[in-house]
């Protein structure tokens, strides 16, 4: 009877706390993305548009935790325009600061999952991405956000060149964006 006082109490205890708040949302992201890139010596940053679906939930107001998709094409060689695209697939969490009343609120965290980069010439690489993002959120009564958020991601790809022994080599991407999600 001794071993039970501990799990008694441990159900006593959950049984009475409140449940946490959740929120489901789906969404979708447009904004801009500059990537830096290396191609053998030569480095340049190229400003492409970035697209991306996103869903997760919402932990007791404050707590964010999303996977998104968003893709971009790339320019790292004037003469072809589009031909490297990059594709994030991320799991990000984001603490919730409200502003004023709760409607508006400021986010910060961290991202973490793979960068593929996909080029004509060079192939497909797939490498970890990292980073951080910041931004303000406003919740409408319906059900609906918006975002406007900025998001560095690191990148740790080399790559080279089969056929033309060229080296590529992306460091990092920064996305400034804007986000509609429906809350459920």
């Amino acid at each position: 009877m001794r071993a039970n006082k501990p799990l008694i109490a441990l159900f006593a205890t959950l049984a009475t706390t409140p449940a946490i708040a959740t929120e489901f949302f789906i969404g979708a992201t447009a904004g801009s993305q500059a990537t830096e890139v290396k191609l053998d010596k030569d480095r340049t940053r190229s400003s492409d548009t970035a697209l991306g679906l996103r869903a997760g939930v919402i932990i007791a107001d404050n707590h964010r935790i999303t996977g998104s998709y968003s893709r971009a094409e790339g320019i790292y060689d004037p003469n072809k325009k589009g031909d490297m695209r990059n594709h994030n697939i991320l799991a990000s969490y984001d603490y919730l600061v409200n502003i004023g009343d709760t409607r508006l609120k400021w986010f910060g965290g961290v991202s973490a999952g793979a960068g593929v980069f996909k080029d004509g010439s060079l192939g497909n690489e797939a490498k970890m991405a990292y980073g951080v993002q910041t931004g303000l959120s406003y919740n409408f009564d319906n059900g609906i956000s918006t975002e406007l958020g900025y998001r560095y991601l690191k990148h740790d790809m080399k790559a080279k060149g089969a056929n033309t022994g060229s080296t590529l080599a992306i460091d990092n991407t920064q996305q400034l964006y804007v986000g509609i999600d429906y809350r459920f």
